[in-house]
């Protein structure tokens, strides 16, 4: 039976965004798939069926800037809002140097908030930081880096 790693979801709707984040973790080979979803009301389905199911995502990025009139900033406290999801693994994304979005970020217990261009290297390791397991291992026929959540 293959083992199964918990995801890593990308809230993301900008194709070139999503490339760089899949590249810089396939490039550090990080084995846990990655479920990228395109706005805040998607992210909201995806949640509900996740807490039904107990199937979290290891860490969840989202970007602070996203369709549909709504932002990253209002995922983020809605997630915190959520008890299965208060105290998930949650780092930001953002273009902005407004530093209100920064303090909202952390007031809503974003694990890290990251300015872009960000490096892949920094990417990893920003997770690595994160209360999670980074473990090398080999699944179904490939090594790289499995990450875990660590028990609360």
């Amino acid at each position: 039976m293959a083992q199964q790693l918990a995801p890593i979801i990308l809230v993301e709707d900008d194709e070139d965004d999503v490339e760089f984040v899949r590249r810089a973790l396939k490039t550090r080979r990080v084995l846990n798939p990655v479920l990228v979803i395109p706005d805040v009301e998607s992210a909201k389905a995806y949640f509900r069926r996740a807490i039904r199911t107990g199937e979290l995502p290891v860490v969840t990025i989202i970007d602070i800037y996203l369709p549909a009139g709504q932002t990253g900033l209002d995922l983020l406290t809605w997630m915190r809002e959520q008890p299965q999801l208060a105290e998930s693994a949650a780092i930001i994304l953002s273009v902005s140097t407004d530093r209100t979005h920064e303090a909202r970020a952390r007031g809503s217990n974003a694990a890290l908030v990251l300015h872009k261009p960000i490096t892949p290297g920094l990417l990893v390791d920003a997770i690595g930081g994160l209360n999670v397991a980074m473990t090398y291992t080999s699944i179904e026929g490939r090594s790289g880096i499995a990450i875990e959540g660590r028990s609360q």
